[in-house]
């Protein structure tokens, strides 16, 4: 029984409520007939006849409010029939009452977005919300415009950025660090070892050959001495230009090597007299320009 009054509505268990006491009303009216004497019944009597009036007078005031009970047409339906009375006072309601501009402040002012969002974030519905809306983001940006375009684009950019920037400032920056530091251990290692493929190649012992050999003939034509003890060592092969130039390529090759060791007191020494030099060579306009020009190029 419990399990089946809890099953039904409100509305049906108001209604089973005053048939149930219309029938205990029938009941106590026909009783009175037979215990109408007693002393106890009458007061059974109007207590049920009180029942059944409040049950008779809620059932009418509630029906009342949405459609006329029993067809009778005198203040009933009242919602319907106010309809749009109703909505305007809760409209003028909620502007002037609830929502009004300072009571708004009041509470934005007493709402924390920045926790709220973060906590967004690092939940993991955040985190897929945030994900899905900077991929899509992304993807809708990027098909706006084509390849090419972003490629211009992200090209002129870039140009545009480096054109406002001397490599001069850098580059001293760099040097000085090198020079009197002895920083950036790894590049120089690399650029050591470049340089030493470079001057290992056959071609550099053919174009020292021909450095030694023309510097000879220039030294030839400063006086019949110089020209009788040149000719003399290249015709007795005291000097030997192919072995010159190979001895010193090994020489410079051993040289590298030995700069390659970290801290070596030749490497050191060398770079120390760069210094005065570095820290000077924005008065150098030859070098500046020369480098601004490279650099420009380079952007190109």
């Amino acid at each position: 029984m419990i399990r089946y009054l809890k099953s039904l509505t409100l509305r049906q268990r108001a209604n089973g409520i005053l048939g149930l006491t219309a029938l205990l009303y029938c009941f106590a009216f026909v009783g009175q007939f037979f215990f109408g004497s007693e002393s106890w019944y009458q007061p059974l009597y109007w207590a049920v006849q009180s029942a059944l009036i409040g049950s008779v007078a809620d059932w009418f005031a509630v029906t009342a409010l949405f459609r006329k009970p029993l067809g009778f047409p005198y203040h009933t339906a009242l919602i319907p029939r106010n309809k749009d009375r109703l909505i305007n006072g809760v409209i003028k309601l909620v502007e002037t009452k609830m929502l009004t501009k300072d009571r708004c402040k009041v509470l934005l002012n007493n709402v924390e977005f920045v926790p709220l969002f973060e906590k967004f974030l690092l939940s993991p519905e955040g985190q897929r919300a945030a994900r899905l809306v900077i991929h899509q983001g992304l993807h809708l940006l990027w098909k706006s415009q084509t390849s090419e375009e972003w490629a211009q684009w992200g090209a002129k950019r870039i140009r545009g950025l480096l054109e406002k920037h001397s490599l001069v400032p850098v580059l001293k920056h760099v040097l000085l660090d090198l020079c009197e530091h002895n920083r950036y251990e790894g590049m120089v290692v690399q650029v050591l070892n470049v340089v030493q493929e470079r001057i290992n190649h056959p071609a550099m012992v053919t174009w020292l050959t021909a450095v030694v050999a023309e510097e000879a003939h220039k030294k030839k034509r400063k006086g019949f001495w110089s020209d009788f003890l040149i000719s003399m060592s290249e015709a007795t092969d005291v000097v030997n230009y192919h072995e010159l130039a190979q001895a010193i390529v090994q020489e410079a090759y051993a040289m590298l090597e030995n700069w390659k060791r970290p801290n070596s007191p030749e490497r050191t020494a060398w770079l120390r007299q760069w210094v005065d030099p570095i820290r000077n060579i924005e008065d150098n306009r030859e070098v500046c320009n020369a480098l601004d020009e490279a650099w420009e190029r380079w952007i190109r």
